[in-house]
Formats: C-alpha cells, structure tokens, sequence
C-alpha cells in the first residue's frame, strides 16, 4: 500500500482487502459452532509420523543439501532486467495495424516526437518556451511544431499591447498584400477588429481565461497533441513534433522524448528498488513476530523454510538463465508470505512427531494450481507473478514434507 507504483498498491489493496473479510468470515462463522474443531476424514486426519527407512532419509537429506546449495550458490548467477515494456501485452497483429495506419498518415520514422509537461498549463507553456530555445541551439535545422505555440507565455501575453502598438504599419500593410495577391481584404474585417482591440487592450481576458479558452477547445485529435491536466494529479503537456535527429534534453526543461516513453527503464528501476525496500521491512515485522511468539529453535525453522524456497527457486531461475524484474520481486514477496503460513501450521505438527497436517498440503496446492494458472497467461506481468508465486509454494511445500523425513531414525 505504500508503494510509488499504483499496480503494486492495487494488489496490495484487493489482497490485503481479501484475507481481512476472509479471516472476518471464518471467525464468525466458527463462532457461530459449540464445537469449533471439524475433524477431516478419518483417511485424510493423518497421525504419528512413523520413523523414515534409511534409504529415504538418506535420499531426503541428499535433497535438502542439493536444494540447499542452489538457494546459497545460483542465485548470484541472476541479473536485473528492468524494462518498462514488460507491462506492454504482446499483439503482432496489432502493432503491424498501428504500423500502417502512420504510414498511410505520412509519419516520418526520422523525425523527433517530444513530452514537454508542467503541474498546470502555464507552467507547461513555460518549459516548452526553454525547451524550443534549447532545441534551437542544439538542432537548428529541427523546424519544430507544436500545438502549444497557440498559447502565448504569460511574459508575452502580457507584453503583447505595446508590441502591436508598435506594429502600427502591419494592418494597412496586410491589407495591400491581400489585394495584390486576389484576396478581399474585407473578408478579413473579424482579424482586423481583433487587432484593433488587442492593441487597445480592449475586452482583454486574463492569462487563466485564455487557459480556459484552449483548454475548452482541446477536443477530438487535438487531444493528441496537448492535454490542460485537469484531473486531480494529472499534469499538463504538449507534444513538439520536429525534424531531424533526437535530442535529449536536460531534465530541467521537463521534456522528455517519445522514446524515453517507451522505455522508462531507469523509472521502473525505481520502482523495484522502492517494492524490494517495502518487502524487507514487511518481511522483517513478520519474522520478527515469528521469534517473539515461537521458541528460538522452532522460529528458526518458521523462518528458513519460506526463504530458502525462495533463495532456492530464484537460483533454479539463475541456472536457467533466467532474468528478474519487478514483478519476480512481487511474486517472491507473495510467495514467501504464503510459505510462512504452511511452514507456521507444520511446525507443530513437527514438534509433535507427525506428519504434516492436511490442511497445509490441501492450502499449498490450492495455492500453487491458482497461481499456476496464471503462469500460463501471456500478458508478461500476470505470467511473472503466477509462476513465481507458484514454484515457490510448491517449493515450501516439498521443504515440509523432505524436512519431516531428514529427522533421525531412533535406535
């Protein structure tokens, strides 16, 4: 829920959301029971672990070390991979489409597209101003457009009388070059009357009512090319269409290109480190609790089992080459938070000397083949989150069943 990246609050939200009403209802509902205990059937109940034949316990502890030496060694073999594209949804058909349709409209791949944004519009006015000047500078052959070159800067607007006063020359002048070139120059009598008053300063709206004058007037395609911002949180922008190569602007002029856009990998980056912070310290409450309520040993036991299986499935994900992103991050953290549950409800099962309840095998792979499903999706993030919750899962629940069968066979 305190995450920067709204997708993670929204899962954080709707499961923290379901586990609460779920914990609600089964409280009440037991709550409503004089025997609150509902034994399962006698075939699933399970009992007193009888003592593992060696060859099982050897071959239990041979996987545990190999298992062991996985979660300590492979996962160094993983690389970050932060890359905003994984949240795009892989459509051939649709990208040869959006490929047409910019050929048929003439769209130049050589040419540059730029973001320039602000909090309101006059800000965002403000830094297309700075950033045209750079690009002048910078590429002077560039020719840029922009829709937001309509909206003179607050400075211009306000000195823009005493520049047409100064241009006294300009409207007969106008009127003469009409003529000679086969216009009317009475058609053009609404220009006239407008210069006439702005250079008077007459019916002269505020700076924030020419705002709202554009802004009412952004309609259709030409939302395409600037937006006002008007919803909360949102920012204002315009898009500057230019020839020839890109620049990259510096940060201060706050525009970006439109292949930065695309890949906003140093932002996702961000965002990973921001989820992996506020993992490790949820994590660290949880295993925290875990020692204050259980003896030292037996917390010992709660806490390895979900972290080696994720230390253990992230360096199987290292020896396949395997590389890791955000959501990977997010289904671990998932992942471990349900493997503290069948390791906490298998820990007395296992001080008792029996076998791991049903319960917990029954939760795991109600777990495992839920987030399974999602494993086989094709939109990457669902596809990351699903199998990463599910291996882990799985992974914990194989620990609980070697872990019952490495203990030491009694004289």
């Amino acid at each position: 829920l305190f995450s920067d990246l709204p997708l993670i609050r929204q899962v954080g939200l709707f499961v923290s959301a379901g586990l609460l009403a779920a914990l609600g209802a089964a409280m009440l509902y037991f709550a409503q029971l004089e025997r609150p205990l509902l034994e399962p059937r006698p075939w699933a109940a399970g009992g007193r672990a009888t003592p593992p034949r060696r060859p099982v316990r050897m071959a239990a502890l041979a996987a545990a070390a190999l298992a062991l030496a996985v979660a300590l060694f492979a996962p160094w073999l993983l690389r970050w991979n932060d890359d905003i594209r994984e949240l795009d949804v892989a459509q051939p058909a649709l990208q040869a489409n959006d490929d047409a349709v910019r050929r048929a409209f003439g769209e130049d791949r050589s040419g540059a597209m730029y973001l320039t944004y602000g909090d309101t519009l006059p800000a965002a006015r403000r830094h297309l101003a700075a950033f045209l000047a750079y690009l002048a500078q910078a590429a002077p052959g560039a020719e840029p457009f922009s829709l937001g070159l309509v909206l003179p800067t607050a400075a211009d607007y306000r000195d823009a009388p005493a520049r047409m006063r100064a241009l006294r020359d300009f409207p007969p002048a106008f009127r003469v070059a009409l003529a000679e070139r086969g216009f009317r120059a009475d058609a053009f009598a609404p220009f006239f009357n407008g210069w006439d008053l702005a250079a008077r300063g007459r019916d002269r709206p505020s700076y924030a009512e020419l705002c709202g004058r554009l802004e009412n007037s952004l309609a259709g395609p030409l939302r395409l090319l600037a937006s006002p911002g008007a919803g909360a949180g949102s920012r204002a922008w315009f898009v500057t269409l230019a020839d020839g190569p890109l620049v990259r602007p510096p940060p201060a002029l706050q525009t970006v290109d439109a292949s930065e856009l695309q890949h906003l990998n140093r932002l996702f980056s961000q965002y990973r480190w921001s989820a992996l912070r506020l993992s490790l310290i949820g994590l660290g409450l949880v295993v925290a609790s875990v020692f204050a309520l259980y003896p030292t040993a037996r917390a010992v036991r709660i806490a390895l089992i979900p972290a080696g299986s994720c230390f253990f499935v992230f360096g199987v994900m290292g020896l396949c080459g395997q590389t890791l992103n955000l959501f990977h991050l997010l289904g671990a953290f998932l992942g471990v938070c349900l493997a503290h549950n069948y390791s906490i409800f298998s820990s007395d099962s296992s001080a008792a000397g029996r076998t791991p309840p049903a319960p917990v095998r029954l939760s795991g792979l109600c777990a495992s083949a839920s987030f399974g499903v999602l494993a086989f999706s094709r939109i990457p993030v669902v596809h990351t989150l699903g199998l990463t919750v599910a291996l882990i899962v799985l992974t914990a629940l194989a620990a609980v069943e070697i872990e019952a069968r490495c203990r030491p066979v009694p004289a």
